[in-house]
């Protein structure tokens, strides 16, 4: 990253710059090229995430997600470090049952 505006490129391209921030961003990108490119590529990345289709995971997807973690012993050990319990049947349980 050359330019320290390429920070804002992604949160530009996504439209989450306050009104004067756009602005801002616009009136830098004829300046540019690092940028001007930076924003090529952005804009391409979500173009090609936006055409990938839609996936529906199964049912027992997540069930069957904590399975397979609950059986690595290093995922079993990191759960025990963070104190984050691995989940029962990849459902959560509410607050306080």
């Amino acid at each position: 990253m050359a330019c320290p505006m390429e920070l804002d490129l992604v949160a530009f391209a996504k439209g989450e710059l306050t009104p004067s921030e756009q602005e801002k961003v616009r009136q830098h990108l004829p300046t540019c090229v690092d940028c001007q490119e930076e924003l090529d590529a952005v804009e391409e990345l979500f173009g090609g995430i936006a055409a990938l289709p839609s996936v529906r995971p199964s049912a027992d997807f997540a069930a069957r997600v904590t399975r397979a973690l609950s059986a690595d012993p290093e995922y079993a050990k990191l759960a025990r470090e963070t104190r984050r319990p691995i989940p029962h049947g990849g459902k959560r349980r509410p607050r306080g049952v």
